[in-house]
């Protein structure tokens, strides 16, 4: 298993089957509503309320943010060495981030969730220096257990959407995924998205959470 495959195996293992933790175990610092990575190389501030159930879980390289009702939150930062940084000058940050996730980030979503597939990817020079979007699909790949359960029939297949933005910082490469509650909603009670607005309302959140990112 590669040094960057290794990564992202504990990238997904957070992100999308987390194991739910106190603060006084955490890896980085909580100040009031800002988490500080344990890298030091970043704060945000919280996406999610802790008064009203929210949870940070996190690793040295991944920070987990989710509630019940709302998000699903990972943001992971992974330093590159020598090695990463010639690939980056001989093939460019565009094509650099295009075959990260193509093969190190989605093919970890295929060995955990058969048949999870890229639905969109969007290359942004003009968002955070050079940004990736991503959105893909994954067959019950849901973090919000209770809510797929009622939305769902037993036998049934629950497909699920994610954003993804990738980009690269002070020789940092950052992968943001989120997952929103309400796309699981789908009674005749309960709004429906079509898929370009799914897309719209994962590209809003994916940018507010870099938004709330300082670097350090």
């Amino acid at each position: 298993m590669s040094w960057w495959t290794r990564l992202v195996f504990v990238v997904l293992t957070l992100s999308l089957g987390a194991v739910r933790a106190d603060d006084s175990v955490l890896m980085g610092k909580m100040v009031e509503n800002r988490y500080t990575a344990p890298s030091g190389s970043y704060s945000i501030t919280l996406p999610i309320q802790l008064e009203l159930g929210g949870v940070v879980t996190d690793t040295k390289d991944v920070v987990t943010f989710q509630d019940e009702f709302r998000i699903h939150a990972s943001i992971a930062c992974f330093k590159m060495g020598s090695s990463h940084q010639r690939e980056i000058q001989t093939r460019g940050r565009r094509d650099f981030l295009i075959s990260f996730f193509r093969e190190q980030v989605h093919t970890q979503f295929k060995r955990r969730f058969p048949g999870a597939e890229i639905d969109e990817a969007r290359y942004m020079p003009e968002v955070l220096g050079e940004a990736l979007l991503v959105y893909n699909t994954l067959p019950d790949g849901s973090m919000f257990s209770d809510q797929t359960s009622v939305s769902s029939s037993q036998d049934s297949v629950v497909l699920v959407k994610r954003g993804n933005l990738l980009f690269l910082k002070d020789q940092h490469l950052y992968v943001i995924s989120v997952e929103l509650a309400k796309f699981l909603l789908g009674d005749k009670d309960s709004p429906k998205f079509s898929e370009e607005e799914k897309r719209a309302l994962l590209r809003k959140e994916l940018l507010d959470l870099a938004g709330r990112i300082t670097f350090l």
